[in-house]
């Protein structure tokens, strides 16, 4: 499990992640914004596309982040961590 922070302080718990140090990216899914009750729609502003990540309260949307897309397809944002642990298996200790 791990929690993070996007670029504007939206928090994200994300049940099942895999961490390795040799990859220079991490991949969040539509999934995991579904999961901690945000939603995702486009905009294009100044012919740029972006993905909003939204929250809806008392009816009330709110655009948490925006979130600006490549050209690749992909969307990219700073993503900061919350807090970090280590998980080794026992038997590799010993």
């Amino acid at each position: 499990m791990t929690r993070l922070l996007l670029s504007n302080d939206t928090e994200f718990t994300i049940r099942e992640a895999l961490f390795s140090t040799h990859f220079g990216r991490m991949l969040l899914s539509f999934k995991d914004i579904q999961e901690n009750n945000y939603h995702t729609e486009t905009t294009k502003e100044n012919g740029m596309e972006y993905l909003c990540i939204t929250f809806h309260l008392y009816g009330q949307k709110r655009i948490l982040e925006t979130v600006e897309r490549l050209l690749n397809g992909l969307y990219i944002s700073t993503i900061r961590s919350i807090e970090a642990n280590h998980v080794t298996d026992q038997k590799l200790v010993d």
